[in-house]
């Protein structure tokens, strides 16, 4: 047997040993995979290890294991298991720890106190950075490594002392140097949402078992966009820091020593909060004490105090990007500007950028590759296509001269700085700098296999040492994304580039973009993706896609939601409805919901008056909303129900009042306000907690009425009416205050519906002398409810109608539903007094 073959068997072997320790046994797996393999989770896992791998985001899942509510052995079985799947759908792991994993995880458990900012956090690894330990060997890339001693890396004796489970360790390809992950030893890595495509590359193994939420959070290695790239094919953020600020130490690649181009490990995850929370923990043992080439410089989180101001690089003078990449910066772009950012052009062609890979593809192999092809030869391992165009194909490639190497190293600062001094400039006219550059992380979505042979829009980066981040905007929408048969491409690099194009080969993919700082700089850029995130949840374009990926941009993007923009089932939703007594509006509603598969749990003053919904198996909650007593019972009650979390809120509880505005009661009045108004503040100031908990897209629902709406004054309820514009101004209010934090508030606007209403309204009598006497009864009828020629629907009716609205993926701000609603909206569109007559015929 030729040496490279018997090599990757012995790595194959030790992989497969590690994966037949899987317990129990993975079943219901398909012979032939599907194309998107993200429904393979729910055939084949527990529904335990569901909840704990998808419905928690990495804080939440923190908290929990230091509150003790979970194990951390409980956590670690389930994302072992889910690793192993991800390794049956995409063929991303080099080796299972599963004796260490769980030996760690019961000793983490044993201790009397959790320990560490990540205690208990299942963490995956990129393969060639080793581990922690002494007894480390390599496995991956180059044959010629399989069964070499690794030692201990530096950045992962930091995270394990801050108390993480390492569990798995993932594929690369190749040289580490391929924008795909392939190689002789594993073969190939396909993306978890079109196997057809690739996950990317070089830490594609770990942007695949992210994509399948097999981990929440890896670490991945960046030279040319090996954290960028990946992360963007599957949908999951990454983050690559400036060069020193993450120690190397103890990974193994080839060229050690090299210093012309370097490699910083990074985060990529699935979360964006943990961006800042692995640096944070990467830097917390100070480590430039033990590794002296660090920067010394310790994690400082930065906010901006005034609206950003962004830089759009469209295209980079030399590919063109495709449709799908160019309608995501457009949109986001956009939602900037509404944001109040300023946003203008970046304009690359003056800046060179060709310029800049052909130092950077030299700088990589100042060797001319000797080195690296020297490992390959050694064995016998044939040359990859993709590892022959970075080292056989580049012209640049060749083995250097001290004095041409001192040559290209110039050649690098000089670019370094005209590029510094052209961000410099944007300040000029009005003495703001621009703060980040916003632009593609690829030239589109996942490439088909083979195919990654541009790298421009991560490299360019390498080569200044400016610290990026990517993150997920939208999918390919073959509607939209079509391709432009007029274009007609700038040069080679370009002609191939578009002919690649045709959106039906990247069904499901992601679509993702970067956001770029100036070098050292990187607290600035995760400040920055917050705003911008912040301001596409403020402006919500249909990233429905991401829904698999729109992943609802919210400012606090929820791994539930992620699991919905990327077509994985959401958990059942629970939500709470004030005002549910039989009878009303708030009863039938819960019932509703119920029947649509929602946990409902409804709420009242008093609990006899429930009958209704504990007939239809709901829970109740007692809750008087004008009591705060009351009310914060309510809110622990809940919380034991829930875990701390709430999906949804019904603002419903109310009253009427129908009396002409120069009769009413001011007493009468002041409670109508305080049941109609107040008590929604008062609601929802207390369980606003607890929907910012949600992983589940939540909502607050303010049930008015269409007579609080301009335009739609009814006669003889103007105290109600008033009352239920207040709401409405109320929603909308908070519609837009509270959109950052990703919920979504919505104006239910009720017309007419047949329920006890009426019955629990003060009386509605003119006074013995009103002025009004001489229309009496005419004018007592409709104050009462009996409206004449309102065909007004069953509150059955209304509740199911209602009840579709809420379940919709995304439930529109403002939901008309009763008799007059449609009219109601209708009216708030024409001049004021337009409805005046169909409002006399009632």
């Amino acid at each position: 047997m030729e040496i490279y073959k018997e090599k990757a068997s012995l790595a194959l072997a030790y992989r497969d040993a590690s994966l037949a320790k899987v317990e129990p046994k993975l079943e219901g797996i398909p012979s032939e995979l599907p194309l998107n393999s993200q429904g393979l989770p729910k055939a084949v896992l527990t529904p335990r290890e569901i909840e704990i791998t998808e419905k928690y985001s990495i804080t939440e899942l923190l908290s929990l294991l230091r509150e003790r509510k979970i194990t951390v052995e409980e956590v670690t079985r389930a994302f072992l298991r889910r690793a192993a799947l991800a390794q049956a759908a995409t063929n991303c792991v080099v080796e299972l720890m599963w004796d260490e994993a769980i030996t760690r995880a019961r000793y983490l458990d044993s201790l009397p106190e959790p320990k560490g900012m990540l205690f208990g956090l299942p963490i995956s690894t990129k393969e060639h950075h080793g581990m922690v330990g002494k007894n480390v060997t390599t496995h991956a890339s180059f044959t010629a490594w399989v069964g070499k001693a690794h030692g201990s890396n530096l950045l992962y004796d930091t995270l394990y002392d801050e108390g993480c489970v390492f569990y798995v360790r993932t594929t690369q390809p190749q040289t580490i140097m391929h924008l795909e992950t392939i190689s002789v030893i594993f073969g190939r890595t396909v993306n978890p949402y079109n196997r057809n495509l690739t996950s990317g590359g070089s830490s594609g193994g770990e942007s695949a078992l992210l994509g399948l939420r097999g981990s929440l959070l890896g670490v991945g290695g960046d030279i040319g966009g090996s954290i960028r790239c990946p992360s963007a094919h599957v949908g999951v953020y990454g983050f690559k820091p400036t060069l020193k600020r993450i120690s190397v130490m103890g990974g193994r690649a080839p060229m050690a020593g090299k210093e012309t181009i370097a490699s910083t490990p990074g985060p990529m995850t699935v979360d964006r909060e943990a961006l800042e929370l692995f640096m944070k923990a990467a830097l917390s043992s100070k480590p430039w004490r033990i590794d002296p080439s660090l920067t010394v410089k310790e994690w400082a989180p930065y906010t901006f105090d005034r609206p950003l101001k962004i830089a759009v690089q469209w295209w980079d003078g030399i590919v063109q990007p495709h449709p799908p990449m160019t309608r995501a910066l457009r949109e986001v772009a956009e939602a900037c500007k509404k944001a109040g950012m300023e946003v203008v052009d970046w304009d690359c062609e003056p800046l060179f950028h060709r310029k800049s890979w052909e130092i950077l593809s030299a700088l990589y192999w100042p060797d001319g590759g000797e080195e690296a092809l020297g490992l390959l030869e050694a064995t016998g391992e044939p040359i990859l296509p993709l590892t022959k165009f970075i080292i056989q194909e580049q012209p640049t490639v060749k083995n250097m001269t001290q004095h041409e190497l001192w040559k290209l190293c110039t050649a690098r600062d000089d670019y370094r700085a005209a590029y510094a001094r052209a961000w410099t400039y944007t300040g000029n006219e009005d003495g703001k700098e621009v703060d980040v550059i916003l632009c593609p992380p690829s030239f589109g979505a996942a490439t088909p296999h083979d195919q990654s042979r541009y790298w421009g829009y991560t490299a360019h980066w390498n080569l200044l040492d400016y610290p990026a981040a990517v993150f997920p905007v939208t999918t390919v929408d073959p509607a939209k994304d079509l391709k432009d048969t007029e274009y007609v491409p700038k040069n080679e690099e370009d002609k191939f580039v578009y002919e690649m194009y045709s959106p039906e080969k990247y069904t499901d993919a992601p679509v993702s973009l970067q956001v770029v700082g100036r070098r050292q700089h990187d607290e600035q850029v995760l400040a920055a993706l917050k705003e911008i995130e912040r301001a596409m949840e403020f402006y919500t374009f249909d990233l429905a896609l991401f829904s698999p990926f729109a992943f609802a941009f919210a400012l606090r993007i929820s791994n539930a939601t992620r699991s919905n923009l990327l077509g994985q089932d959401v958990p059942k939703r629970t939500i709470l409805i004030t005002g549910c007594s039989d009878g009303s509006l708030g009863s039938t509603l819960a019932i509703a919901l119920h029947n649509h598969g929602w946990r409902v749990l409804a709420s009242a003053r008093n609990l006899s008056k429930l009958s209704a919904v504990k007939a239809a198996g709901i829970e109740c909650v007692k809750m008087d909303v004008g009591s705060d007593e009351s009310i914060s019972a309510a809110v622990e009650h809940v919380k034991q129900l829930t875990g701390g979390s709430l999906d949804g809120l019904v603002n419903n509880a109310g009253t009427g009042y129908s009396m002409p505005i120069i009769h009413v009661d001011l007493d009468k009045t002041r409670d109508l306000f305080e049941l109609n108004v107040f008590s929604v503040i008062r609601v929802t100031q207390a369980f606003v907690p607890l929907l910012l908990k949600s992983n589940n897209n939540p909502l607050l629902i303010n049930n008015t009425s269409g007579a609080g709406l301009l335009g739609c004054g009814v006669p003889f309820q103007g105290a109600y009416a008033a009352s239920k514009a207040a709401a409405t101004s109320l929603t909308e209010s908070l519609r837009i205050e509270l959109a950052p934090f990703g919920i979504r508030t919505i104006n239910l606007v009720t017309g007419g519906v047949q329920s006890t209403f009426h019955a629990n309204s003060p009386d509605a009598k003119l006074p013995a002398d009103s002025i009004y006497n001489i229309a009496k009864e005419a004018i007592e009828e409709p104050m009462s409810g009996k409206e004449v020629g309102i065909n007004k629907p069953h509150a059955t009716t209304w509740a199911n109608q209602v009840a579709k609205d809420l379940s919709q993926r995304k439930p529109p701000y403002m939901i008309f539903r009763g008799a007059k609603a449609g009219t109601a909206r209708l009216a708030t569109l024409l001049p004021i007094g337009t409805a005046d007559g169909t409002i006399k015929k009632i």
